[in-house]
């Protein structure tokens, strides 16, 4: 009995030992993933005020659309790293203000925000001097 209780204990062992490096590995390569993903986003972010977006993707070495990278390993990283990213509550789209998703030419409107005054409607706060400087 004492020799299949050692054999289950080596057993466990192993398979925990198993476990651990494959958690670990998978820790390293959603890291990884993290910086392409900030990469990518960094790019993009860059990219939207030019007049040739697509090309400047294509110049810092990303596709401009669905892909995004041109090589099969980044791309197999990059899915992992958004799919366990968004899992996790992470957002990967190239917005304005996080979590909004508002495109980049419309400012986003609170509801029941009063209507902002003219320019020349401003006056300035009591006791504070206007300044065009």
């Amino acid at each position: 009995m004492k020799e299949v209780m050692q054999y289950l204990g080596n057993w466990t062992k192993l398979i925990f030992k198993v476990i651990g490096a494959a958690i670990f590995a998978a820790g390293g390569v959603f890291m990884i993933g993290e910086r392409l993903e900030i990469g990518r986003l960094e790019a993009e972010a860059v990219c939207r005020v030019c007049p040739d977006p697509s090309g400047c993707m294509q110049v810092r070495g990303y596709l401009p659309s669905a892909p995004h990278y041109p090589d099969l390993t980044r791309r197999m990283v990059g899915s992992y790293t958004r799919t366990v990213g968004s899992l996790l509550g992470a957002n990967y789209s190239a917005s304005d203000t996080p979590g909004s998703g508002a495109k980049p030419g419309a400012p986003a409107k609170a509801a029941g925000a009063p209507a902002a005054p003219a320019a020349g409607d401003a006056k300035p706060a009591a006791g504070k001097v206007a300044s065009n400087v």
